[in-house]
């Protein structure tokens, strides 16, 4: 049988021009979007992205199989859970929410054919001879079989792989795997196969596509753009931040009462609301070393009034990517008990839940023509109130110091307890401001508009034990001037970001 040719695997994330071109597709595993549910919209902007630099994309059949297989579960799980209040919705004459799939094989089936119309998406059919090989290797537990609490498997993943080599002549090095699944290694290792390319879902466009940090020209049309997008319904295809795994404990943490152990389900994110910070954010350069779309001049940002810059050329299109923080508005369907003993459910909305998303943007001409998601979205629960002043503050400077454009506030504030600055023409001053007892207030203003964030001691949260006492958690409470946001810190943020650059 064949091997492919060596080739050292770079420590560098981003691959050579001639390692890239060497490539023929990428490979997707059916971990790679996390919780085996995949993102057919991510899929098929990832599938164009590579097809213009002529790697194919391909899902081996057992993968879309396993896929639709977890998807079924979904909604046969949102089927069950929403059972109740179907009935009770018909019962008062009501159309309910019925779904046009009659159980979970024509959920399976109907993912599959969508997932077979993706454009640049080609689905690697299980030839009858992998399937047994890999049968083979799961019950005589050779790689990739092995056991999983006591039950032989293997065999999936033994067979789509020697499809896809097959696929290649044996040649692995023509192979990109996105997966983060260590027994593929494995597998292609006791295969004799030499060490294979594999990438998480996250890293697969940084791998693929050279990016420079950007020098600010892209943060100032992003910002633009969300300052004029923001607050965004989620599912109105305007911007939408995909999954939040962490967003179900996030909810319960904030809304379940310990004496009263509701049932909280559905948890979504409902609205965007504002932008609280923006960072590592990347521009996709050229083969020739150059950011797309840059007019070859000094790299200095011609800024004009609405924040476009003249970096980018008119009709060249390109791809930015940042780190976003957002507070979000969460809905959640809350069951409990009433004072009547009644069983009730009710929508229950909880503001100011922070989100942490890497957004791909597609830019033309300056403007963003699109926007999604790379990868899942790491939810945060509310933090207004610390165990100690100082911890607070420093809380403050680490979360949001840095996270607003021009303004490097931790790095400025660690210097001195104020300054002043001119920032996107705005003049901005910042001053901390100690008081008594451990309090104090961090003081901004931008141009004739003020915000303060202060911090207290609760004189409530002293206990005392006899002759001695000491302070339950969370005895320096925050707040900010401009709301009532349960994460202050961040509202502080958004305002500023607002000011600033709105």
């Amino acid at each position: 049988m064949g091997r492919s040719r060596s080739r050292k695997i770079s420590a560098e994330l981003g691959l050579s021009l001639a390692e890239r071109d060497y490539l023929t597709a990428a490979v997707f595993d059916a971990n790679c979007f996390g919780y085996g549910r995949p993102d057919l919209n991510y899929l098929e902007f990832l599938a164009r992205r590579l097809a213009e630099v002529g790697i194919e994309t391909w899902v081996p059949e057992p993968v879309a199989w396993e896929w639709a297989q977890h998807v079924a579960d979904d909604w046969d799980a949102m089927r069950v859970r929403l059972g109740d209040e179907h009935r009770r919705v018909k019962k008062a004459g009501l159309s309910s929410f019925e779904s046009p799939y009659g159980d979970v094989a024509e959920v399976a089936d109907a993912f599959l054919v969508k997932l077979g119309e993706l454009s640049n998406v080609t689905l690697v059919p299980l030839s009858s001879n992998n399937a047994r090989q890999g049968l083979r290797d799961q019950i005589l537990q050779l790689a990739p079989g092995r056991r999983k609490e006591g039950v032989k498997t293997g065999a999936s993943d033994s067979a789509w792989l020697r499809d896809v080599l097959d696929r290649t002549e044996r040649d692995v090095a023509r192979l990109l795997f996105v997966s983060e699944d260590k027994d593929l290694r494995a597998a292609l290792a006791a295969w004799g196969y030499a060490e294979p390319l594999t990438r998480p879902l996250k890293d697969l466009l940084a791998t693929l596509f050279v990016v420079t940090v950007d020098s600010g020209a892209a943060t100032q049309v992003l910002l633009r753009y969300l300052l004029d997008t923001l607050p965004a319904e989620q599912g109105a295809n305007v911007f939408d931040v995909g999954e939040a795994p962490d967003l179900q404990s996030v909810v319960e943490r904030i809304i379940d009462p310990p004496e009263e152990s509701p049932r909280i389900d559905n948890v979504t994110i409902s609205r965007v609301t504002k932008l609280a910070g923006i960072v590592s954010v990347t521009v996709e350069v050229t083969d020739r070393g150059q950011p797309q779309g840059a007019d070859g001049g000094d790299g200095e940002p011609d800024v004009s009034k609405r924040g476009m810059y003249g970096q980018f050329e008119q009709k060249s299109p390109h791809t930015v990517q940042a780190t976003v923080m957002l507070l979000a508005d969460a809905e959640a369907a809350v069951s409990r008990y009433d004072a009547d003993d009644r069983y009730v459910t009710t929508v229950t909305t909880v503001p100011d839940v922070l989100l942490r998303a890497n957004m791909v943007f597609d830019l033309e001409a300056g403007v963003v023509v699109a926007v999604r998601p790379e990868g899942e979205v790491a939810a945060f629960g509310h933090h207004d109130a610390y165990d100690d002043e100082n911890d607070a503050y420093f809380a403050v400077l680490e979360e949001i110091g840095d996270l607003v454009p021009g303004l490097e506030m931790s790095e400025k504030l660690a210097m001195s307890e104020s300054f002043d600055e001119e920032i996107n023409g705005r003049k901005v001053h910042v001053e901390y401001r100690a008081i008594d007892a451990g309090e104090w207030v961090l003081h901004v203003e931008i141009d004739e508009h003020e915000a303060e964030l202060s911090c207290w001691y609760d004189v409530g949260a002293r206990v005392w034990d006899g002759k001695d006492s000491f302070d339950m958690p969370g005895a320096y409470p925050m707040s900010v001037s401009i709301s009532a946001s349960s994460n202050p810190a961040w509202a502080l943020s958004g305002w500023i970001i607002e000011r600033l650059y709105g």
